[in-house]
């Protein structure tokens, strides 16, 4: 299978990760997250990727595990090599009304689509996607479209783009119990709230504004 690359923002790992790899890699889907071995330290995911070669040829899906704040960077579609990233899969982006009101979407596995013989609406074929055994399943966001389609969004996804512009939010919510995430993100308001209002004020390391997230998603 061939894909069309186009250039993008050139990203990289302070850490070196994938910089040891031997072959070019795309980022193609994301597994299941594990509890880090270390107490309080940022839970690990498994990343699949496939490898591209220099006629933009796709190989066989293969797999690694990184910590789960280093998805930001790695993009569904972006292709690495020796540790930098700065071209990605040419994919079209397109904007959809929905609904995150009751009934609206509803959380969902590959595994769950396929025994319910609802493939994949996509250019790549639902084979070339990640193994589906109970070790490696993924989880979506199913949201009802209004032309009765639906778009399947990657809960892992969804969470890197949505709970805020910077890491640091992504690794306290992923790490810590609710209290201590309490006590890492907010701090003492200066006044008492004000009837009716619930104001919140944040860490110094806690970024307050960001740029509407985008997805890699799939239209169904």
């Amino acid at each position: 299978m061939t894909v069309s690359l186009k250039q993008c923002r050139t990203f990289s790992f302070p850490d070196g990760t994938l910089k040891n790899e031997a072959e070019r890699l795309v980022v193609w889907w994301y597994g299941p997250i594990e509890k880090n071995s270390r107490s309080e330290s940022v839970p690990k995911i498994y990343v699949f990727f496939r490898p591209i070669d220099q006629n933009n040829n796709l190989g066989d899906v293969t797999d690694r595990t990184t910590v789960l704040t280093h998805v930001g960077l790695m993009r569904i579609g972006s292709v690495w090599e020796k540790g930098v990233s700065n071209s990605r899969i040419a994919f079209d982006e397109r904007t959809f009304p929905v609904s995150f009101s009751p009934g609206g979407w509803r959380i969902v596995s590959l595994d769950d689509l396929r025994k319910a013989g609802r493939s994949l609406y996509t250019s790549f074929h639902d084979e070339y996607y990640l193994p589906l055994d109970r070790e490696q399943r993924s989880y979506l966001i199913e949201f009802d479209l209004p032309d009765g389609k639906h778009l399947l969004i990657p809960c892992t996804e969804f969470f890197t783009r949505v709970y805020g512009r910077s890491s640091e939010i992504k690794r306290v919510l992923a790490t810590y119990r609710w209290e201590e995430v309490k006590k890492r993100l907010y701090r003492p308001l200066n006044a008492p709230a004000s009837p009716g209002t619930w104001p919140v004020k944040f860490t110094y390391r806690v970024h307050k504004h960001g740029n509407p997230p985008i997805f890699r998603g799939l239209q169904k």
